[in-house]
C-alpha cells in the first residue's frame, strides 16, 4: 500500500506540474499540452460508456455505427455501417472508390488480424506509365487505382459479421448511408474547403465543366456548394442500394464495375473490367513489437506504419525517456532521433514486394544499432544516404479518415481508409456518384524526380500491375496481459505515424488522460526535409532548445485527427480529436 501511495503522489505531482504548465524538470519548461480552445472541447469529443464506444471523424457516422448496434449487430457489422456512411459523410477523404487497411481483435479469433484493402495497379500500368506519356498520377482517370472498400468490407461481415452474414442484416447495416446521400447533410467547413479547392484544380485541368463533380458538388452557378447547403449524393444511393441488394460482385463485376469501365475507357484510362473482376483484399499478420510490458500491434506492408512505429518504440526504450513531461526537451530530442532513423529506413527500404527488411528494421539488436548513434548534445542525424538532391519520401495527403470501435469484451475494430488526395483523381464514375481515388501517386511514379507530394522513391515501390502503393496509414492496437488497452490511428499521410506514436507515448509512458493523450501539442520528423514540423502552440522554451541542438523548426499543424479508445477499468473511454470534425459515442 505504501509503494501504492508513493507511486499516485508521484502522478499527482506530474498531473499537477502539467496543469500549472511548468514540467517537473529544472529547466522550468512550459508544457502546455494543448490550445486552450480544445479545453472546452472535452465534453462534445469525449465520452465514457459501459457497452460499446464509437470515435469516427463523423457524427452520422458514429450515429450509424450506433444504429446498427442497436439492432443487434457486432462490433463488425458496426465497423461496416460506419465504413459505408464515413463514404458518404466524407467524400472529400475516403469512399467506395477508395481502398485502406483495418485492424482487429475478437473474441472469437483471439489473435489480432490485420486486413489489408489497399488499391492495386491496373493492368495497363508499367513503371514509366506516368513518364512515357506525360501522364498525371494526380487528377484524372490515370490516377485512379483499383478499388478495395467494398471487397474488403464484406469479407470482413462474411468471416466475423452477426448481421452481416445475411442479405436482410446486409441491408440494415447499408441502410444508414443509403439514408445520409438520400436525404443528405449540411455541409461543414472542411468539406467546403475541400470542394473549393478541387474544383479549382478539375478547372485548370479541363475536367470541371459537364463533369459529375460538377453536377454534385457545384451549385447551378458552377461555384461550390456553401457551409449550411445540403448535400444531397442521390447517384450514389443508388450504387450503395446496389450493393446491398446484389452484394460486392455488382461492384466489380456488374453495373457499377461497368460504370467505373466506361468512365476510364472514355478518357483513356487503364482502369478496366478484368482490373476490378480480379481484385481481393488480403488477410495479413499484423507486425508486433513490446513496450515496456505492453505489446503493440500494427498493420504490416504495403502500410509502412505499423513497421516504422515498432521501430521507434525499440529505439526509445533502448535510449530510456524519462516519463516526466512529453515536453521535455531530452526527451523530444531522443523521440526525433527515433523518428529521424525510422523514416530513413522508409524512404530507402520499403514498397510491396516480398523481400524487404521488415524483421531486421523491427528488430531489437537493429534498436540498439541505431541507438549507439544518438548525441544527447546535437541532432546529427539528417545526412541522406540518397545523393539525389529530393526528398525521397511519400507526403501522402492529410485527406484520408480513421475509425476505432471497442466495446465492453474489448473487441476491438481499429481502421485507416482513404481516397488519398481531396477527392482522390476528382472523377466521379458516370451515374454512380462514386468518387474515384488518385492513389497511383503513392507510387513511385518517376525514379527522378518527386511526386505532388514530395515523393522521390524506390524501385520497391515502383508501379506494376496488382502491387499496392506503399501507406503510411497506422491503424495501431496495444494490449497488456492480452487485454485491449488502447486502439487508435489517425489520418494526415505521413504524420499518421508520428501521431499514433506521440498519442500512445503520451498514454502509456507519460501516463495522461486519454483526452490530454489525444489533444496534447505534436510534432514530426521524417528525416528530409531537415526539420521538426510542431504545432503551433508548441511549448516555446521547449522549443528554442531544440534549436540550439541543431534542429530547425517549422511550427506548422500536422493535420491529424486522431480516434482513439481505451479500456480503463471495465469503462469504455472514447476521444475524437478536437482538431477535427468527429464524434465519440456509445451506449
Amino acid at each position: 500500500m505504501k509503494k501504492y501511495l508513493l507511486t499516485r503522489l508521484k502522478f499527482n505531482l506530474i498531473f499537477i506540474s502539467i496543469i500549472s504548465c511548468t514540467t517537473p524538470s529544472t529547466q522550468n519548461q512550459s508544457t502546455r499540452l494543448y490550445d486552450t480552445k480544445y479545453q472546452d472541447q472535452i465534453s462534445e469529443r469525449s465520452a465514457k460508456t459501459k457497452k460499446i464506444m464509437i470515435s469516427t471523424q463523423g457524427v452520422a457516422s458514429s450515429q450509424a455505427g450506433l444504429k446498427i448496434f442497436r439492432q443487434g449487430g457486432n462490433i463488425v457489422d458496426v465497423a461496416a455501417a460506419v465504413t459505408f456512411a464515413i463514404s458518404v459523410e466524407r467524400p472529400q477523404s475516403t469512399g467506395i472508390g477508395g481502398g485502406g487497411f483495418l485492424l482487429g481483435k475478437l473474441d472469437s479469433d483471439p489473435k489480432v488480424f490485420a486486413l489489408d484493402f489497399r488499391e492495386t495497379a491496373p493492368k495497363k500500368t508499367y513503371p514509366s506509365y506516368f513518364t512515357s506519356k506525360n501522364r498525371s498520377s494526380t487528377t484524372g482517370i490515370d490516377a485512379a487505382a483499383t478499388p478495395g472498400v467494398v471487397d474488403g468490407i464484406f469479407r470482413l461481415m462474411k468471416k466475423h459479421g452477426k448481421l452481416g452474414k445475411t442479405p436482410e442484416g446486409i441491408q440494415k447495416i447499408m441502410q444508414p448511408a443509403i439514408d445520409l446521400a438520400e436525404f443528405g447533410f449540411q455541409i461543414y467547413p472542411h468539406l467546403e474547403k475541400s470542394i473549393d479547392s478541387k474544383s479549382k484544380k478539375l478547372k485548370e485541368a479541363g475536367l470541371l465543366q459537364g463533369s459529375d463533380f460538377a453536377a454534385i458538388f457545384l451549385d447551378e452557378k458552377m461555384h461550390p456548394k456553401k457551409v449550411g447547403t445540403l448535400l444531397v449524393q442521390k447517384d450514389l444511393a443508388k450504387s450503395l442500394r446496389l450493393i446491398a441488394k446484389q452484394g460486392p460482385r455488382v461492384f466489380y463485376e456488374g453495373q457499377i464495375a461497368k460504370a467505373i469501365s466506361a468512365t476510364s475507357k472514355k478518357n483513356a484510362g487503364a482502369l478496366s473490367m478484368s482490373d476490378l473482376k480480379n481484385y481481393r483484399s488480403v488477410w495479413r499478420k499484423p507486425v508486433q513489437g513490446h513496450y515496456k510490458g505492453f505489446e503493440v500491434f500494427s498493420m504490416p506492408l504495403p502500410s509502412s506504419g505499423g513497421v516504422l512505429l515498432i521501430e521507434m518504440l525499440n529505439v526509445l526504450k533502448k535510449l530510456e525517456l524519462d516519463g516526466s513531461s512529453p515536453f521535455k526537451t531530452e526527451n523530444v530530442h531522443k523521440t526525433a532521433f527515433a523518428m529521424q532513423a525510422a523514416f530513413e529506413d522508409r524512404a530507402l527500404y520499403l514498397g510491396d514486394i516480398s523481400k524487404l527488411p521488415v524483421n531486421g528494421m523491427t528488430s531489437k539488436k537493429y534498436a540498439a544499432e541505431i541507438a549507439k548513434k544518438y548525441s544527447p548534445d546535437s541532432n546529427q542525424r539528417s545526412q541522406p544516404k540518397n545523393p539525389n538532391k529530393h526528398d525521397p519520401f511519400s507526403f501522402e495527403s492529410n485527406d484520408t479518415t480513421h475509425f476505432t470501435i471497442m466495446d465492453e469484451q474489448g473487441n476491438t475494430i481499429t481502421s485507416t481508409q482513404t481516397i488519398n488526395g481531396l477527392f482522390g483523381s476528382g472523377i466521379v464514375a458516370k451515374d454512380t456518384g462514386i468518387v474515384l481515388n488518385n492513389e497511383m501517386d503513392d507510387f513511385t511514379t518517376n525514379l527522378n524526380k518527386p511526386n505532388m507530394f514530395g515523393l522521390l522513391g524506390n524501385k520497391a515501390n515502383e508501379v506494376r500491375y496488382g502491387k499496392r502503393p506503399l501507406s503510411s496509414m497506422t491503424p495501431t492496437i496495444i494490449s497488456k496481459n492480452k487485454k485491449t488497452v488502447l486502439a487508435l490511428g489517425s489520418p494526415s499521410g505521413p504524420r499518421i505515424i508520428s501521431c499514433v506514436l506521440l498519442t500512445t507515448l503520451n498514454y502509456i509512458e507519460y501516463n495522461l488522460p486519454l483526452f490530454e493523450s489525444v489533444a496534447a501539442s505534436r510534432y514530426h520528423h521524417q528525416w528530409l526535409p531537415d526539420e521538426i514540423r510542431m504545432d503551433p502552440d508548441f511549448p516555446e522554451k521547449t522549443r528554442a532548445q531544440l534549436e540550439k541542438l541543431g534542429y530547425k523548426t517549422n511550427p506548422k499543424k500536422l493535420g491529424c485527427s486522431v480516434q482513439a479508445i481505451a479500456l480503463e477499468n471495465s469503462v469504455l473511454h472514447g476521444v475524437s480529436d478536437p482538431r477535427g470534425e468527429g464524434k465519440s459515442t456509445g451506449l
